[in-house]
């Protein structure tokens, strides 16, 4: 535990501060290894130990991910999204996201209906990401599933037959 508050104080947490006891149980429950893993993982994706502990200052849950789902998140969310590592450590709420069972769909009915011109613009991937699923749902699915064949079917997991525009390889390979 001595190591856990000392960890905290370094990282520029303030121990008087009410999120302090709420950081120190967050880093008293993973082990030493475990901690310097989940950094050293985030280091091999890119990011900088600033731009891991200011994640970390931001939302305390960000670490408490297990390593492959760090991995996996910042694969889609980098690769497949092209956001920034700056946007992911500014609003780490990002990887407290489901992304096969929400992130993933929401993004293919994005891109689908972006590919039929029904997004209106300035509307950001981020904020679907993070809408709650039953807003998504009237906004973006039953809105338009008269309007654009299989977009029920891309909601649900299901791809179409034909690839879907903007998916990454893996998924176009497997949407055929």
């Amino acid at each position: 535990m001595v190591n856990a508050v000392n960890d905290l104080k370094n990282l520029g947490f303030d121990p008087k501060a009410p999120v302090f006891l709420e950081a120190v149980r967050v880093r008293i429950h993973m082990s030493e290894s475990i901690w310097k893993e989940k950094i050293e993982v985030m280091k091999s994706l890119g990011w900088s130990e600033e731009e891991i502990f200011s994640a970390f200052k931001r939302d305390l849950i960000f670490l408490k991910s297990p390593v492959e789902k760090i991995r996996v998140a910042t694969d889609f969310f980098v690769n497949t999204l092209k956001l920034g590592r700056q946007i992911l450590s500014e609003d780490p709420e990002f990887f407290t996201l489901k992304i096969d069972k929400s992130c993933r769909r929401r993004h293919d009915v994005f891109k689908l209906l972006e590919s039929e011109k029904l997004i209106e613009g300035g509307v950001k991937i981020e904020e679907v990401l993070k809408m709650r699923d039953k807003e998504f749902l009237v906004k973006y699915v039953k809105k338009y599933v008269d309007k654009v064949p299989g977009l029920w079917e891309t909601f649900n997991g299901r791809k179409q037959q034909q690839s879907l525009p903007g998916l990454t390889e893996q998924w176009g390979k497997a949407a055929r």
